[in-house]
C-alpha cells in the first residue's frame, strides 16, 4: 500500500485529467476494491441464482430502467417553455407516480406481473453486465467472470487427500490427466438377508507423458465406485519407459492369471494396433506406435492388468548393457542420423 500511495503521489492530477483514460474493456481491474486493505473476504453464502430468482431480478431491473427513462423524459419536459402551467402540473403529477414506481421496483419480489420492459437493449445490458450470483451485483476481480473464491474446483474435498499424497494440484488432476473406466462388473454377496448387489469398476489414469496407473473399487452405487476407482488409478500411477517417447523397448510379454499379453515395438507412423482397452491405456501413457496380441484367455480384468505389468516392467537396454559391461549404441542415430528411412 505504501508503494501504491507513493506512486499516486508522484502523478500530477493535471496529467490525469489531460492524459488519463478510464478503461472500459473486459479486462479492466476494479482498482478501489482490488487493492484496498480492508477488502472483504469471499462470502461462502454466495450461490448461483435460481431460475425464479433470475426472472425476478431481470423484472426488477426492467422496471427500474423503464422508470428512470420516463423520469428523465418528464424532467426534460418540465424545462420546456412551450408548455402551459396546467400541462406542467400534469407532468409533475406523473413524475411523482413514476418516482414512486421506481422506489417500488427496488423492492420488487416477483409477486405481481414480472414483465419489466420491452427494451431489448436494456435486457442485453442486464445479461452482459449483471452478476448471476446472489451477491447484489458486487464487482469481482475480473469483468469476464464473477469470483467464486479459492478451492472452487473441489467443493466437496474429494481430491484433497490425493493432492497431499501425489503432490499434484486439483487443476492438474482435472485438466491434465486422462481417466477412463475400462471394466464394469456386477457382483453379488449372498447373505442371510439376501443377495447384496455391488458394482466393481476398473479404471486407468495417465498424463500422456510416460505415466500410467490402474485402480479398482467396489460400491453399491456405480457413480461412487467409478469415482473411487479413478482416484486409486491416479494414486497408483507409475512411470512407463518409452523409446523416443513413442513406443516401447523391443518386445515384452506378461502373464496375469490365464491371460498372456504380447507387446511389440513398431516404427514411427505405425499407430496403435490393439484392442479397445489396450488402445486407451497406450494413449493415456503417451505411446503412439505399438502392436498388442492376446493368444488366449481374453478376460477383460486380467488383460488390463497384464498389459499394465508389461508396460511398467520393461527391460531397459541401457541397464542390460551396463550389467554386461558393454556400451549401448543407438543404431538409428549412428547409421541414419536419427532419421527414418
Amino acid at each position: 500500500m505504501e508503494a501504491l500511495q507513493a506512486g499516486e503521489a508522484a502523478i500530477d492530477p493535471k496529467d490525469l485529467t489531460i492524459q488519463g483514460r478510464l478503461r472500459v474493456d473486459a479486462y479492466k481491474i476494479p482498482f478501489p476494491r482490488r487493492f484496498q486493505p480492508d477488502r472483504p473476504q469471499f462470502n461462502p453464502k454466495i450461490r448461483w441464482l435460481t431460475e425464479r430468482e433470475f426472472v425476478n431480478d431481470l423484472a426488477r431491473f426492467g422496471k427500474e430502467a423503464e422508470a428512470s427513462q420516463a423520469k428523465a423524459w418528464m424532467e426534460q419536459k418540465l424545462n420546456d417553455p412551450t408548455l402551459s402551467e396546467e400541462q406542467k402540473e400534469w407532468v409533475k403529477g406523473q413524475l411523482a407516480k413514476v418516482t414512486a414506481q421506481a422506489e417500488r421496483a427496488k423492492v420488487f419480489d416477483g409477486t405481481d406481473d414480472p414483465a419489466g420492459t420491452d427494451d431489448l437493449t436494456a435486457s442485453l445490458d442486464f445479461l452482459f453486465e449483471r452478476s448471476m450470483l446472489n451477491d447484489d451485483n458486487t464487482p469481482s476481480d475480473t469483468a469476464l467472470a464473477p469470483t467464486l473464491g479459492k478451492g472452487r474446483l473441489d467443493d466437496e474435498g474429494i481430491y484433497q487427500d490425493l493432492k497431499r499424497r501425489t503432490g499434484l494440484t486439483v487443476r492438474e488432476m482435472l485438466t491434465e490427466l486422462t481417466c477412463k473406466v475400462l471394466v464394469v462388473r456386477q457382483v453379488h454377496n449372498q447373505t442371510r438377508l439376501g443377495k447384496i448387489r455391488s458394482i466393481w469398476v476398473l479404471a486407468i489414469a495417465g498424463n500422456k507423458n510416460g505415466r500410467l496407473g490402474i485402480g479398482e473399487a467396489k460400491s453399491v452405487e456405480s457413480g461412487a465406485a467409478m469415482q473411487k476407482a479413478k482416484l486409486m488409478a491416479i494414486r497408483n500411477m507409475k512411470p512407463v519407459p518409452r523409446y523416443e517417447e513413442r513406443t516401447i523397448y523391443g518386445s515384452v510379454t506378461a502373464k496375469f492369471g490365464g491371460t498372456i499379453v504380447k507387446l511389440d515395438a513398431r516404427p514411427p507412423g505405425f499407430g496403435l494396433r490393439a484392442s479397445a482397452r489396450f488402445f486407451e491405456m497406450f494413449r493415456a501413457c503417451g505411446i503412439h506406435d505399438i502392436a498388442a496380441k492376446m493368444p488366449r484367455a481374453r478376460k477383460p480384468m486380467n488383460a488390463v492388468k497384464a498389459c499394465f505389468e508389461a508396460l511398467t516392467n520393461q527391460k531397459d537396454p541401457n541397464e542390460i548393457a551396463i550389467g554386461r559391461g558393454k556400451k549401448l549404441v543407438d543404431v538409428r542415430k549412428v547409421y541414419f542420423g536419427g532419421n527414418v528411412l
